[in-house]
């Protein structure tokens, strides 16, 4: 019998070789030859208990030197640290490169030494409500379920190119960078609440979902269902249930959100704030409610189904060459700088009723709805076409790239322009007849067809926006189709429902009103077009002119009723009197009072407007 593990590390396929050919310091456990405790073989394993393992690595990682710190290949049943506090005179990182672990429970722990796991592979990883002061590293790690719930990483965690099935970080925080490239979540990663203080990147992670991996999202439900199974609260009694035959008792204790969920495990009862199977998500990616400080890269990154709704981006948001597969939800997120710029791919359904992924370009939906995007891009693919839904948003400094008209894949609806240059995109905006939100989604108009009644402030708000940069040729083109649908709201306000006399009364408010639209648009333009005051100034006076020498039309003398046209222009404009029936002078009076002083008013006005346009 040796005194030292006999242990030698070889690390698989293209996994660090730095610790090749290290051979384990530890002593030989009591129940074997030449292993220690963390080297067991599995019939080995059996005979020692849980604990004595945990109590051992704890007892390790406290001592002093590198040395008894280093656990490559371990292989583990059960890592138990829950409530720990992870630390030793030195502080040398705890190295568990290449270990096999079913089960690492380090759930309210706190970790003062470097905790590196990377190329290791990890049944179920708990680090809830724990903290992390120095650095966590995760890269190429399989892991089954990752849950860091409620953790503060105050230094950089890295989880490049891991393979996770699924990962919960609900309200975690991290202090400084993230790094995940080219990881795979398999069934989704849950970031709700998450802060990040510091740069973030997901370059070319892969983020699939339930709804095309959903034997992998039942046999974890499954597994957790075994682990956790779930039972009545201790006031209704304290018996297992089959979640298929659960009480209606149970059901409505269990949907009531004041009343914290039980989960049952042959160790402890235990609530929502340690497990809850039911948070995996259905989505490739959650992350709802997020705040990213720092630069968030998600570039060459693969999503099924993502969702940042609420999400804060306070530094550069990057979604360059990303591939959707389904919808992006970007509702109520603020970006200060977002780089966007999706390829969305193709998904069909089997005759199972399972998404099917294909590398075909299709059409893609991002909802930016009630967004907040400061600067940026928001940039068309080389193949397919996204359509980016701007309904509520607001759209500040950024760049609309397309090969084609940016306008025909911008639902803008009820949308406010806040330095956003109309002046760049002038050919563009003529092309469509400056109707901004003529943009339609084949196949999904449910979630995007334009509400008449809403029109006049998706004109309002795009006029406000051109005024605010000086563009008064954009203001003009969106003021008269602000007044233009105006007046379909009075026909609107018609047709609602209401008594008879308010209908009456609605009707000939209405009426006016639409009257005075139509005059309005037919004398100036709306303020627009000073030759149509011109026009209509000539009309009027030709009108009255012809009213007033009508008699001598009908007695057939046109000669004279010409010439009396004529005169008749010449007094109203100007005011001669002399040789007229008191009445009639009278009425030029009135005329040169009223009227005159209106249309000369409409056409300075028109002018200013036309100069300044």
């Amino acid at each position: 019998m040796t005194e030292y593990c006999t242990f030698t590390y070889e690390p698989d396929g293209d996994s660090d070789d730095s610790f090749s050919g290290w051979e384990c310091p530890h002593d030989v456990a009591a129940v074997s030859d030449e292993y220690c405790l963390f080297h067991l073989t599995e019939a080995e394993r059996e005979e020692v208990d849980d604990d004595r393992v945990s109590e051992k690595f704890l007892d390790c990682i406290s001592s002093t030197g590198p040395t008894r710190k280093l656990f490559m290949g371990a292989r583990i049943d059960v890592l138990d640290l829950n409530y720990q506090r992870i630390d030793a005179p030195d502080n040398y990182p705890v190295v568990l490169y290449g270990a096999t672990i079913a089960e690492l429970k380090a759930n309210h722990t706190q970790f003062e030494q470097p905790f590196l796991l990377s190329h290791s592979g990890i049944a179920t990883a708990e680090f809830s409500h724990s903290t992390f002061n120095s650095p966590c590293e995760l890269d190429d790690t399989s892991i089954g379920w990752l849950d860091c719930s409620n953790t503060d990483f105050l230094e950089y965690v890295t989880l490049d190119d891991s393979d996770i099935v699924t990962g919960q970080f609900e309200y975690a925080r991290f202090s400084r960078e993230l790094s995940a490239e080219g990881a795979t979540f398999h069934i989704g990663a849950k970031f709700t609440s998450a802060m990040f203080g510091s740069s973030v990147s997901f370059e070319a992670a892969t983020f699939e979902s339930a709804y095309t991996n959903f034997e992998d999202y039942e046999s974890e439900y499954d597994r957790m269902s075994e682990l956790y199974m779930t039972v009545l609260p201790m006031s209704i009694g304290r018996r297992a249930v089959d979640p298929l035959e659960q009480s209606d008792e149970f059901i409505e204790h269990q949907q009531d959100d004041s009343q914290p969920r039980i989960y049952y495990s042959e160790r402890a009862f235990v609530d929502d704030d340690y497990i809850n199977h039911s948070d995996i998500t259905f989505n490739g990616g959650d992350f709802r409610r997020a705040h990213f400080s720092g630069d968030a890269n998600f570039s060459k990154a693969e999503f099924e189904f993502v969702d940042f709704g609420l999400a804060e981006f306070d530094a550069r948001a990057r979604f360059v060459d990303t591939r959707i597969y389904g919808l992006a939800h970007f509702h109520g997120s603020e970006f200060q700088i977002a780089e966007m710029r999706f390829y969305p791919m193709e998904m069909s359904l089997d005759t199972y009723g399972s998404y099917l992924r294909t590398d075909s370009p299709s059409l893609g939906h991002v909802y930016l709805t009630d967004s907040s995007i400061a600067n940026g891009r928001l940039e068309q693919p080389e193949e397919g076409d996204v359509f980016y839904n701007v309904r509520d948003a607001c759209l500040g400094q950024i760049d609309l790239l397309s090969d084609g008209n940016p306008f025909d894949t911008l639902i803008v609806r009820n949308t406010r322009f806040d330095g956003f240059d109309f002046t760049e995109y002038r050919d563009d905006l003529a092309a469509i007849n400056w109707e901004v939100d003529g943009a339609e989604l084949p196949g999904l108009q449910r979630h995007i067809e334009r509400d008449e009644s809403t029109r006049e402030v998706t004109y309002l708000k795009a006029k406000q926006g051109a005024a605010q940069v000086g563009d008064t040729h954009a203001e003009s083109e969106f003021f008269q189709r602000e007044m233009i649908y105006r007046k379909s709201n009075y026909k609107i306000d018609i047709t609602e429902d209401r008594s008879y006399v308010e209908f009456q009364k609605n009707l000939f408010r209405s009426f006016c009103l639409a009257t005075l639209n139509d005059l309005y648009r037919v004398t100036t333009g709306y303020g627009e077009k000073p030759h149509r005051v011109v026009l209509s100034y000539l009309v009027l006076l030709l009108a009255l002119s012809s009213l007033i020498m009508f008699p001598l039309l009908a007695e057939g003398d046109v000669d004279s009723f010409l010439e009396g046209v004529r005169q008749v222009g010449y007094m109203l404009t100007f005011g001669d009197t002399t040789r007229v029936p008191e009445w009639f002078s009278s009425f030029v009076a009135l005329f040169q009072v009223f009227v005159i002083p209106s249309f000369i008013a409409m056409l300075l006005f028109t002018i200013d407007r036309s100069i300044a346009r």
